[in-house]
This record gives C-alpha cells, structure tokens and sequence, in this order.
C-alpha cells in the first residue's frame, strides 16, 4: 500500500526525474536515507519503471519521424538498399 510519501515521491519525480535525494527529501521535510529507501521499494516493486530522456526534436533538426516498411524479392534487395540512406 502507498504512503503519502510514496506519493509524493512520485509526482515530484514525475516533475523531474533528476532531482536529486537530498533535495526531494528537504523538500518533504523527511530524511534523505527515507527518500532513498522508499524510491528502491517503489522500483522494486515495479511502480518505478525508470526515467526518459525528451528531446526537443526541432532544436535538433528532427523535425519528422516516418517508419517505413519495404517487401522485396531477395534478387532485388541490392537495387532497393541505394535508395535507402544509412542502410
């Protein structure tokens, strides 16, 4: 069963997965060894999965993203590889 401090663990991390421990825990007033304890039994049982990286793909130039399936006959295989980039 969650605690408030399950809790609130979470939405910060939700807010930013890279605060450290020692801030979270001055911020919820409670001990950071507390914090640390509680976010390994939370990952532990699963509800912590782990954290993401979101790029903003425009400040990289990724502005579009496509998949794209292609069927060929093994003889073709060679013809249709030059026109595919970084194959």
């Amino acid at each position: 069963m969650l605690g408030w401090l399950d809790f609130e663990i979470i939405k910060a991390l939700q807010k930013d997965a890279r605060v450290s421990f020692s801030d979270l825990a001055k911020e919820l007033q409670v001990p950071p060894g507390k914090v640390r304890a509680r976010f390994r039994r939370l990952k532990k049982a699963g509800l912590i999965k782990g954290s993401t990286l979101i790029l903003d793909r425009n400040k990289i130039g990724l502005t579009y993203t496509a998949s794209i399936g292609v069927k060929a006959v093994e003889s073709d295989s060679e013809e249709v590889m030059k026109y595919i980039p970084n194959a």
